[in-house]
């Protein structure tokens, strides 16, 4: 199949960011982040309460709203679509890579990072993020979805287990490109 884009999903902190960033530089696509808007919104109505507390209580029809915009981009260009679900996109000729890491990978990460003080604050947080997530897909998508199923994506990395590098050297060739 003959791709125009790349969905990438995984679980929070599993370096979707440095992903997208490099596949940004590698093919010159757009990116669209589905964290990035969630952030944003965030930041402007609730700083002072954790984003794992108040993204789970937006509407469903925002959750809805924000995959509908998402597909209209991809279907208009060629993106690197970061997004948590991949069934709004389903149909369209996108690469579907989903990252994952043990919890304990993704909690010194996200410590490095700075974005929490302990590593086992980290390690909850991201708990409890992953579970909303799995619950609001439950929501969205039915009873049985999971996002973290592989039967959603053409792929699955550990980005636990192999380098940024070898990351893009992966995706790269599934997308037909000999490195």
């Amino acid at each position: 199949m003959e791709y125009n884009g790349i969905l990438l999903s995984g679980l929070p902190s599993s370096g979707k960011s440095t992903l997208v960033k490099l596949l940004n530089e590698r093919t010159g696509w757009n990116v669209h982040s589905i964290g990035d808007l969630w952030r944003e919104k965030h930041a402007k109505e609730a700083p002072d309460v954790a984003f794992s507390e108040w993204w789970p209580r937006q509407p469903l029809e925002a959750q809805f709203e924000v995959n509908r915009h998402l597909r209209e981009l991809a279907e208009r260009q060629s993106v690197i679509a970061d997004t948590r679900f991949a069934p709004p996109l389903d149909g369209l000729p996108l690469l579907k890579v989903f990252l994952t890491a043990e919890v304990d990978v993704r909690a010194e990460r996200a410590v490095a990072q700075r974005r929490y003080a302990t590593f086992e604050d980290a390690k909850a947080d991201l708990l409890l993020r992953e579970a909303s997530e799995v619950d609001i897909g439950k929501t969205m998508f039915g009873a049985d979805f999971d996002y973290r199923k592989p039967e959603h994506y053409h792929t699955a990395l550990n980005t636990g287990l192999l380098t940024p590098k070898q990351e893009i050297v992966s995706v790269m060739a599934l997308l037909g490109e000999k490195t």
